[in-house]
């Protein structure tokens, strides 16, 4: 059975992918292509101011002219400012230097989609991440589980553990959520039979699924979903708080209208985290964000495991881009960088995995998504790791800066190209020197304009990983 086309395979992603990023303006390019825009007319007048001065000049005082007439004199002036002048480096210092630097990124697993995206990378200030699958490796273990009584003061005995296991698998057989995974596979080795497909099955987003399973009413979801179907004692709930202080994710289970049980999973946070996390804070000075659909004891337990200083959890799909929205909105910080950039709000990124991240991704200036992630998720973000490794995190965002170096160097250039060879040509010299450019030597002014850029931009080729960076690839 097919399930996808060529045209659907990752290599083909990736080439289109590749293809937009290189095609796509940034907005640096933006302000180039309005400077060339005013560049042509600007030269133009200089032009025509060059010839009136120099046949002022030349009719009315005694230049020497050579053999010819003041007029011809004075025109070849003209012609050279009007030849030497050159719109072409400043036009080509941003795409050269993007083309190069996608192209580079690509090589090493990391696609920008677009010059934008580069562009914003580098002005990132904050940076939010989600938990599952993101900073941990999102292949979460069963740790435990906990089989209440339904009444105890009746003297009621709890639920068999394989009968509570038969019902969360066959609940959780219809459910494509990371933690619904990890309780199907411990349930098919301790239900003690076959599992049966849930009836009526209903899932709510970032809370958890209700179904039938022959007859019985089961709910499998996090605290506040079960929360409203029925009451927790306050000996379970201390219990579970305990679990969660450990930083384990505990799934409750309700049957028929009353607590079962639950169940606690751990997901181990990826190796390379922590170190990520600090290099960000410490080197990049980049405030990292923990904002995550789980309850709030296990992400303040991940987020303290990390180093990370600043974690919000219970957090709904839609909450995620509210939180992305309100860091936003905050003043942007007062360092030389950011007076340097004036920016009126706060640049944040929002780097996620599944489905409930897409709409942080797009509300972020720059979404992150791990290549091993759902499909949805990698649509809705600007740059794609394609490894899944939070290293090259570091890597995309010291690329951009270098890149984004790289086209003001490349501007600088130009700007001083110009700013010394018009007035050269114009003949500034002249009086003193005798000496003008010719027009035929002129001419050559595209190559000496337009080559350096070009090389200057292919130097990005030999971006070498920062050596802080380096030593992590090397200890995990």
């Amino acid at each position: 059975m097919t399930t996808s086309t060529v045209s659907d395979s990752m290599l083909a992603s990736i080439r289109k992918m590749v293809e937009q990023a290189q095609t796509l303006k940034p907005p640096i390019q933006r302000i180039a292509d309005v400077i060339s825009s005013y560049f042509t007319p600007f030269v133009l007048v200089i032009t025509v101011i060059v010839f009136v001065i120099w046949v002022t000049v030349s009719a009315t005082t005694d230049v020497d002219t050579g053999d010819l007439h003041f007029v011809p004199f004075s025109l070849q002036f003209a012609i050279t400012v009007l030849v030497v002048s050159c719109p072409c480096a400043i036009g080509l210092a941003t795409p050269t230097a993007i083309m190069v630097g996608t192209g580079v990124a690509a090589r090493k697993g990391i696609l920008f989609k677009g010059g934008p995206a580069m562009e914003a990378c580098h002005r990132i200030e904050v940076l939010a991440f989600d938990k599952t699958g993101t900073l941990t490796m999102g292949k979460p273990s069963v740790t435990g589980c906990e089989i209440l009584a339904a009444d105890e003061e009746d003297g009621q005995t709890p639920m068999a553990e394989e009968e509570f296991w038969y019902l969360i698998g066959s609940a959780e057989s219809g459910s494509e959520h990371t933690l619904g995974r990890a309780l199907l596979e411990q349930a098919k080795s301790c239900a003690g039979r076959p599992l049966t497909e849930p009836e009526d099955f209903e899932a709510t987003p970032g809370k958890g699924i209700a179904c039938a399973v022959g007859g019985t009413r089961v709910l499998v979801g996090n605290r506040a979903f079960v929360a409203d179907h029925a009451a927790i004692s306050e000996t379970a709930e201390a219990d579970a708080a305990e679990q969660e202080e450990n930083g384990n994710t505990v799934v409750w289970v309700v049957v028929d209208g009353r607590i079962a049980g639950y169940v606690s999973l751990a997901d181990e946070p990826r190796p390379e985290a922590e170190a990520v996390v600090r290099q960000l804070q410490q080197r990049m000075g980049i405030e990292v964000w923990l904002v995550s659909g789980d309850n709030s004891r296990t992400v303040h337990a991940i987020a303290e495991r990390l180093g990370i200083d600043n974690a919000i959890g219970d957090v709904l799909p839609g909450g995620k881009a509210d939180k992305v929205r309100e860091l936003q909105e905050r003043k942007p910080g007062r360092s030389w960088r950011q007076c340097w950039l004036r920016r009126r709000n706060t640049v944040v990124g929002m780097v996620g995995d599944g489905v409930n991240d897409s709409p942080a991704l797009t509300q972020a200036d720059v979404g992150i998504a791990v290549g091993a992630g759902m499909d949805i998720a990698v649509q809705a973000a600007d740059v794609v790791l394609v490894k899944s490794d939070m290293r090259d995190i570091l890597l995309a965002l010291d690329l951009s800066r270098a890149t984004y170096r790289r086209i003001l160097i490349n501007f600088g250039w130009a700007f001083l190209y110009n700013a010394l060879a018009i007035p050269l040509a114009a003949g500034i010299l002249y009086p003193a020197t005798d000496y003008a450019i010719p027009p035929a030597v002129a001419g050559l002014s595209e190559i000496v304009s337009t080559l350096p850029v070009i090389f200057s931009s292919l130097l990005l080729r030999l971006h070498r990983v920062p050596g802080s960076v380096r030593k992590l690839y090397k200890q995990t």
